[in-house]
């Protein structure tokens, strides 16, 4: 913008061709930034994503000097005796956007080359609902006054933008509403201790001011599992048994309103369960093993295993009961075909039922240290008879005499 002025009363009259003179030079200035001026965006504070109609924020642009000239206020003054020239140079952060109440920020005191600059102010969000450009640029300055001594004169005021501006940001401006998730619900988590969980992708929500932001709140995940919050994604392989443990799924939006009301939230629950094996049946006592003869169970994995799983199958009692086969292997392809134990009574002299439990300890695949067991009663195969001692007895009248019976 370029302004004169003739002088005031008591004033003698601006002579037109100094006025001609400085316009020309003053356009020339006008023409390009002194290649010594550069700067480069580092960073933003505080610029929201959505604002009401007429609300102000606080933000902050931060810029470095990547030029060789100190940006300061500078004035020089000229004189050729007859009149007086004037130059005032400073520099400022004048917006390449869209209009914020903010006729540029000003550069107080100085800031040397390499140097950085945080320059805070008040933007005030335009009266029309919309999308608005949030854009800064470094610009330097120039008013140059020419006047005769002792008269008044003309002015001129040029400003000349440099360096690259900063990202372009949008801020939607419009009437407050609450972002929700609708009819959308995320189902209660049950996984496996050292099994890749299948990933869960938590709900999006709609609605709401500006950019929206997404957290887990009131419970801590299990170790292994992580959040993507780009993707809003759970993966990973839990590490220790947990739960069920609730978490909350929130979703706020880019305003500035904090009330609860201005939010929503799912609930739902995690539980890591330790992997186990099914045992099928869980016990060898009705109808018992009889000595010398076999009953079976199997078993499998319950899960499918990560590698590997080796499952030792062990008799308590040997004397008692033995089983075959001692170890059983399992992967990923046939976890899902259960194995068959078998368990055979072991003959002994007694005419006793005795007992005994066939362990199963699991190693490998996620199953460490996952054990199970089946209980189980061998019954005596020998014939009951009583005995009765002595087989034979004569008793004299008036006498008696003792006999034992036992099984």
């Amino acid at each position: 913008m370029m302004t004169s002025r003739m002088g005031g009363p008591g004033r003698v009259p601006l002579r037109w061709g100094a006025v001609a003179g400085l316009l020309l030079a003053l356009a020339f200035t006008a023409g390009a930034a002194s290649g010594a001026d550069n700067a480069v965006w580092v960073s933003y504070t505080g610029v929201p994503s959505a604002m009401h109609p007429g609300d102000t924020a606080t933000v902050t642009v931060k810029m470095k000097n990547t030029g060789t000239t100190t940006w300061k206020t500078t004035v020089t003054t000229e004189t050729d005796g007859s009149s007086l020239t004037t130059t005032r140079t400073s520099y400022s952060l004048d917006s390449v956007g869209d209009d914020w109440g903010v006729d540029g920020v000003a550069v107080t005191g100085s800031v040397a080359p390499n140097a950085t600059r945080s320059f805070q102010f008040t933007i005030t969000a335009p009266n029309t609902a919309g999308n608005y450009t949030f854009q800064w640029r470094m610009s330097r300055d120039t008013i140059v006054t020419d006047r005769p001594i002792g008269a008044g004169g003309a002015s001129g005021t040029s400003g000349t933008a440099f360096g690259a501006s900063t990202p372009s940001r949008t801020i939607h401006v419009g009437p407050d509403t609450a972002p929700s998730f609708g009819n959308k619900t995320i189902a209660n988590q049950v996984w496996l201790r050292g099994k890749a969980m299948d990933p869960v992708t938590l709900p999006a929500a709609t609605g709401g001011n500006g950019i929206l932001s997404y957290s887990l709140t009131s419970c801590h995940l299990p170790g292994g599992v992580t959040l993507n919050r780009a993707t809003r994604r759970l993966s990973g392989t839990p590490r220790t048994v947990w739960g069920p443990t609730t978490c909350t799924w929130k979703v706020t939006d880019g305003d500035d309103n904090t009330a609860a009301t201005d939010a929503d939230t799912l609930e739902f629950t995690i539980r890591v369960k330790r992997p186990v094996l099914t045992v099928s049946p869980t016990s060898l006592t009705d109808p018992a093993v009889v000595e010398g003869d076999s009953r079976t169970f199997t078993v499998r994995p319950a899960s499918e295993p990560t590698g590997t799983v080796t499952v030792s199958v062990t008799s308590r009692a040997k004397r008692v009961a033995t089983v075959s086969p001692e170890s059983l292997t399992f992967n990923a392809s046939n976890y899902s075909t259960a194995k068959t134990v078998t368990v055979t009574g072991a003959q002994d002299a007694d005419g006793e039922d005795e007992s005994t439990t066939v362990a199963l300890s699991a190693s490998g695949g996620g199953y460490n240290n996952v054990s199970a067991s089946v209980d189980v009663t061998v019954k005596d195969d020998d014939p009951k008879v009583i005995v009765v001692d002595p087989a034979e007895l004569t008793v004299m009248e008036g006498k008696t005499r003792n006999f034992t019976v036992k099984l």
